[in-house]
């Protein structure tokens, strides 16, 4: 039942709750949470794709690779049906991959709030980073979910820039806008913004360390994950087109 209540009171009353998180961290409930509403999120998206607007996106990508005619036609049929038939592996990867994601975070502010004189175990950590990630990987789904069931088909070039929700500043992207600033601006997004906040807040009261170094920690996390992402979008879009 605690492990419940943290659910609504890290976004109703962070601080109680992060006390509370010191004294007896929880984490199962909220990591199996955040990876059901990620993965459903997910699945909505593979299922509602729009099929053409891939079989488009492949063969442009196959042209740039110099195939044409009958070949061309052939690989294109390939690829779509190889995509649809591993679809639900992907989105399961996904859920993995989300998981361990949450272990490395976790793992990152814990020596790097321990360095800085935190007085925090890696259980305790994990369950701050957990409920941190609240905003960012939980309510984020809830509201996507509602907006993905309510269309036929997924635009495909919105689900790729994380424009599916106007909660980022992806729309100020001019038309033609490099994939890299695109990322950089969607990056920007209330719910992110909600969770680094959640997360200077309840990791300072878990490490016991002041704002100023949770903020050092998390701010700093975040400026190297939009970096990576920038980075590896860049480098999709020059071998990937």
């Amino acid at each position: 039942m605690e492990s419940v209540k943290r659910l609504v009171g890290v976004v109703f009353a962070p601080s109680e709750t992060f006390r509370r998180i010191r004294e007896r961290p929880t984490w199962g409930l909220i990591l199996v949470v955040l990876l059901l509403l990620s993965g459903a999120a997910n699945m909505i998206v593979v299922q509602r794709m729009d099929p053409e607007a891939q079989r488009a996106q492949f063969r442009q990508r196959l042209e740039k690779q110099g195939f044409a005619g009958d070949e061309l036609d052939q690989k294109t049929d390939k690829a779509v049906e190889v995509t649809q038939r591993f679809a639900p592996v992907g989105v399961v990867f996904g859920v993995v991959l989300a998981g361990a994601f949450y272990l490395l975070i976790a793992l990152g502010l814990w020596l790097g709030l321990r360095l800085l004189g935190g007085e925090m175990t890696y259980r305790q950590g994990f369950s701050a980073t957990l409920h941190g990630m609240i905003p960012a990987a939980g309510l984020k789904a809830l509201v996507l979910i509602p907006v993905l069931l309510s269309v036929g088909s997924l635009d495909l070039k919105a689900v790729q820039a994380g424009t599916m929700l106007q909660s980022n500043l992806g729309f100020l992207a001019p038309e033609g806008a490099s994939h890299a600033l695109v990322a950089l601006l969607t990056s920007v997004d209330v719910f992110s913004l909600w969770s680094v906040v959640l997360l200077i807040l309840g990791l300072s009261v878990v490490a016991r360390v002041s704002k100023g170094a949770s903020a050092l920690m998390v701010v700093g996390g975040w400026v190297v994950l939009v970096a990576l992402k920038v980075g590896l979008v860049s480098l999709s879009g020059m071998f990937g087109g």
